[in-house]
């Protein structure tokens, strides 16, 4: 997992990850098409075990009954990537080498130090 978001504690989330981090696809969080939905971070199945992904999916069956119909239906959803609300969160960590040179950008000349430019 390169990519997680860290739930906040109150979050009902929690009890299905007991290290707090839920594996995300990107750190940028999704914007909804329709106005006044919440920005989403979009879960990253693969990294789910098969006991995450079934409890996950229990959880919102129940959440979201009657329009979600079954239990598979909603492993089908976690599985093309779930939606959840960034207020689940606290914040998101990535270890991508991609991701981190395009916040940090490449060093350069000017940002290395030579021993000789400090006395010590």
């Amino acid at each position: 997992m390169e990519t997680w978001a860290n739930l906040k504690p109150d979050t009902p989330f929690n009890k299905l990850f007991p290290d707090s981090k839920v594996p995300i696809k990107s750190m940028f969080p999704i914007v909804p098409r329709e106005e006044g939905s919440p920005h989403c971070y979009v879960v990253d199945a693969k990294y789910l075990s098969q006991e995450q992904i079934q409890a996950l999916a229990e959880e919102l069956y129940q959440m979201w009954q009657p329009e979600c119909t079954s239990v598979q239906m909603a492993i089908d959803y976690i599985n093309q990537g779930l939606p959840l609300n960034i207020e689940h969160f606290n914040g998101v960590t990535s270890t991508s080498s991609l991701l981190m040179s395009m916040f940090l950008g490449e060093p350069e000349q000017s940002d290395e130090f030579e021993d000789d430019e400090y006395e010590y």
